[in-house]
């Protein structure tokens, strides 16, 4: 009897312990400013790439050349081929869609609400008739990030025809995309295929190449998109952070360079037709305040439990156009914790103070 009581204070106190060490390194991160991403990304090259151009000029290139996985920045080239083929006619922007179509591939609880937020957005729909442009199935997929809702792009606009505009747009060492939201599900996937074990299937994971990583997750994505059920069952096995993390490794790659350099020339309008430039601008722009110190912002995040990238471009009052990539890796996703919170203070720091954005250039040179 005395043991368990023993016992069971110890696991009281060991469980205060850690609620106020838990608690003290939250107040520690909350307190954190730029200056501190700015050491973090000093300190640590081979977690993190950043690209800056500045009116044509590169004035950062800081492991910009690395390939890095992409997470949601991939979402641009998908853009990029959507704004074409609509520039082209080959697809209707004003077409309407069913949202019930977008179901078939919304993965509950792995997108950080971002299509029940783009949903919400619409209004006062009914879900199960509701019909929306193709054009605001897009802004879903750039302004929300929905997943669902570039699944859904990615066979509308033939997965092929997306991977073949990457070379059109000047890639050289981007990956092939693939269907990054099915491929959510390789880990339920395996177990339910292979009937394999846990560990079986995170060593399986680690075994894959990219292109066995690609295959699954096209093969994931045909199964779901034909048969709802395969979603529902699929659904129930939620993956652990073990295979979360090895599947953020294993997710499409580009350099930093080769993504700032990509919003330069959609901000210039010279790389993508008329139109389709057009399109692209209206899909990636954030509406600005007028006290705004931007006449034009714009850009696509990504983020998963071991990722965090931003790439953008803005234009500031005076007609300064700066484009910008910014691409962190921490396979253990530590570190993560506080940078998702102070990223964004990060980056405005450097577009708007010109002593920071100095030091910046200066220390990342």
């Amino acid at each position: 009897m005395f043991i368990l009581v023993l016992v069971v204070v110890i696991v009281i106190l060991a469980l205060l312990l850690f609620a106020g060490l838990a608690k003290y390194l939250k107040k520690k991160d909350a307190q954190k400013t730029e200056q501190d991403v700015l050491k973090f990304i000093a300190n640590h090259p081979e977690r993190v790439s950043m690209h800056v151009i500045e009116n044509g000029e590169e004035t950062v290139s800081y492991g910009a050349d690395r390939k890095r996985p992409l997470a949601s920045v991939v979402k641009l080239v998908i853009a990029a081929e959507f704004a074409e083929q609509a520039a082209e006619g080959r697809i209707l922007a004003e077409e309407r869609v069913h949202l019930r179509n977008l179901e078939r591939f919304y993965i509950p609880g792995t997108d950080g609400n971002a299509h029940p937020e783009w949903l919400e957005s619409l209004g006062d729909i009914s879900a199960a008739e509701a019909t929306v442009p193709l054009l605001e199935v897009a802004r879903g997929m750039i302004r929300f990030s929905s997943n669902a809702n570039t699944e859904y792009l990615l066979e509308k606009l033939g997965l092929d025809r997306v991977n073949r505009r990457i070379g059109l747009l000047g890639f050289k060492e981007h990956d092939p995309v693939y269907p990054i939201s099915s491929s959510m599900l390789s880990y339920s996937y395996l177990m339910e295929t292979r009937e394999l074990t846990h560990r079986q299937v995170l060593d399986v994971m680690k075994r894959f190449s990219y292109e066995d990583m690609a295959d699954l997750a096209k093969d994931i994505f045909v199964r779901i998109s034909q048969d709802s059920a395969w979603l529902q069952r699929l659904s129930r096995t939620r993956s652990p952070l073990a295979a979360q993390r090895i599947w953020s490794a294993k997710l499409p790659g580009a350099t930093a360079r080769e993504y700032a350099n990509l919003l330069r020339s959609i901000q210039r309008g010279d790389l993508l037709s008329p139109r389709a430039a057009e399109i692209m601008l209206d899909l990636l722009g954030r509406p600005q305040s007028p006290d705004s110190p931007f006449q034009a912002l714009g850009g696509k995040g990504g983020s998963t439990l071991a990722i965090l990238n931003q790439a953008l471009y803005c234009e500031d009052a005076s007609g300064n156009q700066t484009q910008l990539a910014v691409f962190i890796h921490d396979p253990d996703g530590m570190e993560l914790l506080w940078l998702n919170h102070k990223l964004d203070l990060f980056l405005r720091e450097y577009l708007t103070n010109r002593s920071f954005k100095e030091e910046v250039n200066r220390t990342l040179k």
